[in-house]
């Protein structure tokens, strides 16, 4: 399934079975190592495994989306998937969290549901001050300011959009680059998308209320971010997930 102005499948089904589903909200890596989703799909567990990745799906996007909006989308989309759940793990990685809680929110109306959280972050504005000026670095710029974030999302995005694309042609030129290949390569919609689901994130954040008796929330956590720590934060989400039914 796709939206007007969007680009690309709102979820991407990992793997089938028989066991309660799980949903998995994360992110495509920068480097190498693989994407949380791809650790719960590691072995052959049994369980129905749904992947989202908000960036990559906002990367297609024409416009800024609130977070309540891409919450309602994820839900619908998984709960006409899986018609017959009953039960369901949803599960957000770092930035992710408080999505997961929204599609939660939603789904919970529909069957039983368990909420983890691995590595929960919880974008503000120094968070989103900080990943631009790593955005802008990248590009090559020395300047790194952010615009004010004190205003509406949709416009703040719109005025990150003029810096970034302003800096991503200076170092086209700068470096001889050939522009059509790097327009191609995502770079700054993908940029853009990550700045826009921060900034959605933030405000929400900001707004969240949530009711703790209509589902449980399990944050998990591990001293370091290597792979091997997120392979065992995997195992435990699948056992807990095991436990249910």
């Amino acid at each position: 399934m796709t939206q007007p102005g969007c680009i690309g499948p709102v979820l991407e089904r990992l793997a089938d079975g028989d066991a309660e589903p799980v949903f998995v909200a994360d992110f495509q890596r920068v480097s190498s190592a693989p994407r949380f989703g791809e650790l719960l799909n590691a072995d052959d567990t049994g369980h129905p495994i749904y992947q989202a990745d908000p960036v990559g799906y906002l990367a297609g996007c024409d416009d800024y989306w609130p977070l309540c909006d891409l919450a309602v989308l994820y839900a619908d989309e998984f709960l006409s998937a899986e018609t017959a759940a009953t039960a369901v793990t949803i599960v957000g990685y770092c930035s992710a969290a408080d999505l997961s809680l929204r599609i939660a929110e939603l789904v919970a109306r529909s069957c039983e549901v368990r909420a983890i959280l691995v590595r929960p972050t919880w974008p503000d504005d120094a968070m989103i001050g900080s990943e631009f000026a790593r955005l802008r670095a990248s590009l090559g710029t020395a300047q790194t300011g952010c615009p004010d974030l004190s205003g509406d999302s949709a416009s703040t995005l719109r005025n990150m959009q003029k810096l970034l694309s302003a800096d991503l042609r200076a170092l086209i030129r700068a470096r001889n680059l050939h522009e059509p290949s790097i327009t191609a390569s995502g770079l700054l919609d993908r940029s853009l998308a990550w700045l826009g689901f921060l900034l959605a994130s933030r405000d929400d954040v900001r707004d969240l209320e949530r009711d703790p008796e209509t589902y449980q929330v399990t944050e998990l956590n591990a001293p370091d971010e290597a792979q091997d720590a997120d392979r065992l934060l995997a195992a435990m989400v699948l056992s807990l997930a095991r436990g249910k039914g």
